[in-house]
């Protein structure tokens, strides 16, 4: 009889734990490193609805994650450096207007990431660095518009906000 009662209290322990082990395990997890940052202050008010697929979102480095907290708490990075290239033709570009910074900021936000891609092409490289408050840099860098550069991996780039246009624009009003 005994027996009979053990059995069972043994089997709901199990129960409870795998239960509990479950439950902590999933509420460890949840937390999601891209989180969409919320609109915050900017000069120009300009940078919202930031898409999922983002391409702030999918460099796996605290950087780019700490210059979107920056912004969404309107600390505004003291420079940007941007280059579109050709083929050495057009020179890097450093801003240091918090209104531009902005601009360029939000533009990048809606440039997208796409799948993995075998294409690699030389010669044309574009870039966009910011410099945060702290000193902290982070970048992105490019082979052509549509092919973002991660280590050795090429990925397809969407310029939904036309920030290649804007860089022109910057490097034409430099020269």
């Amino acid at each position: 009889m005994r027996k009979r009662i053990v059995v069972p209290i043994i089997v709901l322990a199990v129960i409870a734990c795998v239960s509990i082990a479950i439950v902590k395990g999933r509420s460890a997890g949840t937390e999601d490193v891209r989180r969409d940052p919320e609109p915050g202050p900017t000069s120009t008010g300009i940078f919202t609805n930031i898409p999922d697929d983002s391409i702030l979102f999918f460099m796996p480095s605290s950087a780019s994650a700490q210059l979107i907290q920056d912004m969404a708490e309107g600390r505004t990075p003291t420079s940007c450096t941007v280059l579109y290239d050709e083929m050495g033709a057009r020179p890097e570009v450093t801003v240091t207007d918090p209104e531009t910074i902005c601009e360029l900021y939000a533009r990048l936000a809606h440039m997208t990431v796409g799948d993995k891609s075998p294409i690699s092409i030389t010669d044309a490289y574009h870039s966009i660095r910011f410099t945060l408050q702290d000193g902290t840099v982070v970048g992105w860098g490019f082979e052509t518009e549509a092919l973002l550069c991660m280590g050795a991996e090429n990925y397809e780039a969407h310029d939904n906000g036309n920030l290649w246009g804007l860089v022109q624009e910057l490097q034409d009003q430099q020269a």
